[in-house]
């Protein structure tokens, strides 16, 4: 999920790990 090949996940994987916490 965190490594999805979204656009909206074109982010830092750590950036995405903090958005799932988010």
């Amino acid at each position: 999920m965190a490594f999805s090949p979204k656009p909206q996940t074109c982010r830092r994987p750590t950036v995405v790990v903090w958005d799932l916490m988010s």
